[in-house]
């Protein structure tokens, strides 16, 4: 089912591509730049590990530079944690309910966020790791538990570390519930961290070799703590929530607050089940929920200094197996709440693909072949720069790299794009002149929003050079309905 829902979600049949863009763009782009011979961290920045970009470039290496690829790839996540989300669920629920959480995330989770990110292929290693010691907790079971969670670390820098040290405090607190003597348990919790550690240098060690572990630790620490601007968390806590109207989104609203009211309430919730239940059951999955517990409590705390909802839904997985374990009662109001989300999670399992398979779509031959746009801004976007740039040509998009990947361009930029923010580093900036000036760029799409104050981030804004280049040396010859604009170079 799983795998039927997402395909008819992201292709057209037979087996066009539809295009969907968003974060993974990024990755998309740095994966061609690696083809190439780039280096990752010495040649180009990305602020996130390796593993993501070396997934993508490996199956470029494979099948060829294709826009199936990523649809494909998000279709074998998908189906891969909704089994893991299944399998989850029927440790610690009984019947037809172990399937309701996996039906839940499909529709309501990754049915709506459909973007081939480090988000949910660290998801993926976090739930696999959760899976291995679920049931039993041998030094063996953490041992790869541990190495997922390294590999969800060569993904998302703080989601294995942050785990590792949900598992952590969960050994504590069942080795003070079962009297096992410290030795057991640090047996256990070094099992669990070496295995952790090795995986990562395992993982990293090429990338540390090649560009050096201080330019290493720099893209993925030092630069996200420094440079990253400071946002309020009740900014980002608000960040996406669906406009009403269009009529058409009161189901994104729906599943926007579903999931923003489950986390953190869930966790805490159960807390106080397991303190009234506990001691007067014999339920023996306890152990298992309260791991659950523990896991998604941690993977909460990781997004919660900036909990924008694409970081919830990713850690949302854990909430889902416990708000149907607590609304397990038969009979009253926990019953309706169950049948609620059998009907909801049923309806958009048939919902989600109709609409899509019934939306406007246009088609277009692009240098990754035949791909179907769902929106006619990018459709005339695309349409536009397809007539006028050749694959393997530089291109400047300033202020993010979707047309990168779907029309084979070439960034010249060590940027993967441009922010009026602390984010792009005036020396950066001048990296950026310098490759428009070597490498000819004939075209650079600029945003109008780079040139527009943020509010929430009113420091930092280092581009009037860039800005004053493109006057002197290019020209406007296109602007867009979102008023992007096309500046061609008039000056070499």
């Amino acid at each position: 089912m799983a795998a039927v829902f997402l395909y008819f979600r992201l292709f057209i049949p037979p087996f066009t591509p539809i295009l969907t863009g968003g974060d993974q763009d990024i990755f998309l782009v740095n994966a061609t730049r690696m083809l190439a011979g780039e280096i990752i961290y010495k040649d180009f920045f990305q602020l996130t590990p390796p593993g993501t970009t070396l997934v993508y470039f490996v199956l470029f290496k494979i099948f060829g530079v294709a826009a199936w690829i990523p649809n494909a790839s998000l279709i074998v996540v998908g189906v891969a944690l909704t089994w893991l989300t299944v399998r989850l669920s029927s440790k610690v629920l009984q019947g037809k309910a172990a399937f309701l959480p996996g039906l839940v995330f499909l529709t309501f989770v990754y049915g709506t966020m459909l973007n081939g990110t480090h988000h949910w292929h660290s998801a993926l290693a976090v739930a696999a790791a959760l899976l291995s010691i679920i049931e039993k907790r041998t030094p063996e079971r953490l041992a790869l538990a541990g190495m997922f969670l390294g590999v969800a670390s060569f993904f998302t820098q703080t989601r294995g570390l942050i785990t590792l040290l949900g598992f952590t405090v969960f050994l504590v607190w069942e080795q003070k519930r079962d009297g096992d003597n410290r030795f057991t348990l640090l047996k256990k919790e070094i099992s669990l961290l070496i295995t952790f550690v090795c995986t990562l240098i395992a993982v990293d060690a090429y990338f540390i070799w090649e560009a050096g572990l201080g330019r290493f630790l720099y893209c993925q620490f030092t630069f996200v703590s420094k440079y990253i601007p400071s946002v309020p968390s009740w900014d980002y806590y608000l960040l996406g929530l669906p406009p009403v109207p269009p009529w058409h989104n009161l189901a994104k609203l729906g599943i926007f607050l579903f999931v923003h009211l489950l986390l953190p309430l869930v966790y805490l919730l159960f807390l106080v089940r397991y303190y009234q239940e506990a001691r007067s059951s014999s339920n023996d999955s306890w152990a298992g929920l309260m791991l659950i517990n523990f896991t998604g409590l941690f993977l909460f705390l990781e997004v919660a200094p900036s909990p924008t909802w694409f970081r919830l839904y990713s850690a949302s997985l854990p909430a889902l197996i416990l708000v149907v374990w607590l609304a397990r009662s038969p009979t009253g109001l926990q019953r309706v709440f169950l049948r609620v989300l059998w009907i909801a999670g049923l309806a958009l399992a048939i919902g989600q693909p109709l609409w899509t398979q019934r939306h406007w779509r246009a088609y277009l031959d692009l240098p990754v072949g035949r791909t179907a746009l769902l929106d006619k801004e990018a459709r005339e976007k695309l349409q536009w720069l397809s007539q006028r740039t050749r694959p393997g040509e530089f291109f400047l998009q300033g202020a993010w790299p979707g047309v990168h990947f779907p029309l084979g361009l070439r960034n010249p930029a060590f940027m993967d794009f441009l922010e009026p923010s602390e984010y792009t580093r005036p020396e950066q900036v001048q990296r950026v002149i310098a490759a428009l000036g070597k490498n000819h760029v004939r075209y650079v799409l600029w945003s109008i929003r780079l040139d527009l104050p943020d509010n929430r981030r009113p420091q930092g804004d280092h581009l009037e050079p860039i800005r004053a280049y493109l006057r002197q040396h290019y020209r406007i010859v296109k602007t867009f309905p979102d008023f992007d604009q096309v500046w061609e170079r008039t000056i070499d």
